[in-house]
């Protein structure tokens, strides 16, 4: 998640993720931070999503599931 191109592929694939509400991306430090259901989301299928976005886990991910 070097580019805002690189950005917006891992943020439009985690948007894609039925029961994600939010995604928040910082390219410095690169960060993303995830807001999702977690009676609807398990933390794996975020994970594959940016995996295949061609964006592997080199970078900080964080999730959190709705309170």
């Amino acid at each position: 998640m070097g580019c805002a191109h690189c950005a917006m592929r891992v943020r439009n694939a985690l948007v894609s993720v039925e029961g994600v509400a939010e995604v928040r991306l910082s390219l410095l430090p690169p960060v993303c931070d995830v807001l999702y259901d977690g009676d609807r989301v398990v933390t794996e299928q975020l994970v594959t999503a940016v995996a295949e976005a061609g964006q592997g886990n080199h970078h900080e991910y964080r999730a959190k599931p709705l309170l």
